[in-house]
């Protein structure tokens, strides 16, 4: 049996009264986008981090390493960056990877521990919804 909501009294009102917030025919709503941590923006990862923040899904300690890897070096070097400008895709997974290898060969532990961490993040969203 099919119901078809959009006959009830109701959803009809809603409907025809054009709340910006009223559904759309199925055909019409399009899937949230999917996390690609292996090729997005800096400023797509900035994004993907502050509803992680917003929402509680992360520490703010567990941000840090996140935080390191939307900076690009002109930031680093006290230049301001328009990172909504910047469109350049990163792997940030092949990035942390790399960056785990270079903590762990200067015997930083600690630092290592971090980013494994968040790789560990990383991997876990790798194709879910960004909502």
């Amino acid at each position: 049996m099919k119901i078809h909501l959009d006959k009830t009294p109701y959803i009809r009102n809603y409907l025809q009264a054009g709340s910006s917030d009223a559904p759309t025919a199925a055909g019409n709503i399009s899937p949230s986008p999917k996390i690609d941590f292996g090729g997005m923006t800096r400023q797509e990862l900035r994004d993907w981090l502050k509803e992680q923040l917003r929402t509680a899904k992360m520490t703010f300690k567990e941000s840090f390493p996140f935080v390191a890897m939307t900076l690009d070096g002109s930031s680093a070097a006290g230049r301001p960056v328009d990172c909504s400008a910047d469109t350049e895709k990163i792997d940030f997974i092949a990035r942390i990877r790399l960056d785990i290898e270079d903590a762990l060969a200067h015997n930083d532990k600690e630092a290592a521990k971090k980013l494994e961490a968040a790789l560990n993040i990383m991997l876990r969203h790798q194709g879910n919804s960004s909502v």
